[in-house]
C-alpha cells in the first residue's frame, strides 16, 4: 500500500476523488476502474459481465469538476484468473468486503 500511494495511487473514496480532481493539470488526471470486488465475484468464463452501471458516483464527481470522461473496457479479464465459486466463493466474497 505505501509504495502504491508513493507513486500516486489513492483509494477510490469520494473525498479522495474530489481531492485529486481539484489539483492543477497534469496532477489532476484521475483514472478510476469501477467494479472491484463486486465485479470480481460476478465473473463467468462464458460471458463478459460488467458492474459499471451500478457505479455511477464517479460520473457525478467528474461532472461537478468539469472533468472529461473517457470510457474504456478491458475485454477478456474474466479469462485471466479463476475465482472460487459455491460456498467457498461466497465466504471469500464476504471476507473481502469486511
Amino acid at each position: 500500500g505505501r509504495f502504491l500511494r508513493w507513486i500516486g495511487y489513492r483509494p477510490a473514496t469520494e473525498s479522495e476523488v474530489h481531492r485529486c480532481l481539484e489539483k492543477k493539470y497534469p496532477r489532476n488526471v484521475t483514472i478510476i476502474v469501477p467494479g472491484g470486488i463486486k465485479e470480481m465475484f460476478c465473473i463467468r468464463k462464458d460471458v463478459e459481465i460488467s458492474a459499471v452501471n451500478l457505479r455511477t458516483g464517479f460520473v457525478r464527481l467528474a461532472k461537478e469538476h468539469g472533468a472529461t470522461i473517457v470510457p474504456g473496457y478491458m475485454f477478456g479479464s474474466s479469462q485471466l484468473y479463476r475465482v472460487a465459486d459455491g460456498p467457498l466463493g461466497q465466504a471469500f466474497e464476504v471476507m473481502s468486503r469486511t
